[in-house]
């Protein structure tokens, strides 16, 4: 495993900007997730029609392997 650690101040200072902007989006989607039912709602319905359009596309008779 290797981690990066910034070695100069500018490289310092750039990091913590980055993860300052990062932090700023945390709960961005809040609002969105909560009109389509919520965050976990809206997933088990992305997976469901996603493995239904999975099962269309199968030809009829074939397995899925995992």
């Amino acid at each position: 495993m290797f981690t990066h650690r910034p070695t100069d101040r500018k490289e310092l200072d750039d990091s913590r900007e980055a993860l300052e902007a990062l932090r700023k989006l945390r709960g961005i989607g809040k609002e969105t997730f909560a009109a389509l039912g919520g965050g976990e709602k809206w997933l088990r319905r992305e997976r469901a029609s996603f493995h239904e359009d999975v099962a269309a596309e199968r030809p009829r008779g074939q397995v899925e392997t995992t």
